[in-house]
Parts: C-alpha cells; sequence; structure tokens
C-alpha cells in the first residue's frame, strides 16, 4: 500500500513538472479578429502606427431606442391623466344633475350637493392644469434628450446615415 501512494506521489509531481513545462513554452498568438481586420499588429504599410484600440460601448445600439421608449412613457402618462380628466368631468356632470334635481323638488334650496359639486369643479381644474404642465414639460423632455442624443459622439455616425 506504501508503494502505491509513493507511486500516486510520483505520478503528480512529473504531471506538474510537465505542466509547468508547457506554461512556460505558450507563445501568443494574434486573434483571429485581429488578422481578419488586418491589424498585422504592427505599423501600417504606410508606416503610420497602429490606432489603439477603443474601449467597447455596448449602450451605443440602445441609445436611440431611449427617444422612442421615453415618448412612449410620455404619451402614456398623458393618456392616463386625461383619462382622469375625463373621469373626473363625468362625476361633475352627474353631481350637476343631482343638485339641479334637488333645486327642482326643494324649491331652490340644496343640501350637501353644493360641496361636492365644488369639490369636482376643484378637481377637474386640478386636472386641467396638470394635463396643461404635462404638455409643455413632455414636450421640452423630449427635445432635450433628442438634443443631447444628436450631440452624442458615440452616435454620430447614426445620424450621418
Amino acid at each position: 500500500m506504501r508503494e502505491a501512494v509513493q507511486e500516486a506521489a510520483r505520478e503528480a509531481a512529473g504531471s506538474a513538472a510537465a505542466r509547468e513545462r508547457q506554461e512556460q513554452a505558450i507563445a501568443l498568438e494574434m486573434p483571429y479578429w485581429d488578422v481578419a481586420r488586418g491589424s498585422g499588429g504592427g505599423a501600417d504599410p504606410d508606416g503610420a502606427a497602429p490606432e489603439p484600440p477603443r474601449p467597447a460601448d455596448y449602450l451605443t445600439p440602445y441609445l436611440p431606442m431611449a427617444a422612442a421608449a421615453l415618448k412612449q412613457r410620455l404619451v402614456e402618462r398623458a393618456h392616463i391623466i386625461q383619462a382622469r380628466r375625463n373621469e373626473e368631468a363625468a362625476t361633475l356632470a352627474r353631481r350637476e344633475a343631482a343638485l339641479a334635481r334637488e333645486r327642482e323638488q326643494a324649491g331652490g334650496e340644496a343640501g350637501g350637493a353644493e360641496g361636492a359639486v365644488a369639490e369636482s369643479r376643484f378637481r377637474l381644474r386640478i386636472l386641467d392644469r396638470r394635463l396643461k404642465a404635462n404638455e409643455e414639460h413632455a414636450l421640452a423632455r423630449y427635445q432635450a434628450l433628442v438634443a443631447r442624443l444628436a450631440a452624442d459622439v458615440r452616435l454620430a455616425a447614426l445620424w450621418d446615415q
């Protein structure tokens, strides 16, 4: 049994030594991509120094989609505000009709319905202001993003096409 352990130790030492020799003999080769691009690793045939590699920018393909995504979000927000405004306008119409019926039945006096109508009018004014402000700010935000994307040097090739 002792001989088997010693044999295994000698075999492991031999494998480690062989691996060490293999690692020492590693020679760097030019990657296929560099060969295919024509950069031979040295100077160009014209004598100019090779261009240093630029780091990869993985966001460049997604930047034009940012404008479309922002536009979609702004349109969805405008639709939500408009839907809330329409809902509040319908509520106001129902409350005003109920107030008119109360006044007819009570002979000109109205109970607590006036407060509900005033509250609905207040909410409607707020929603109108919010919708107007959203339209103004949305257009400004979209134009700012488009201008920022147009000024981005990484996208110059896209805009030149």
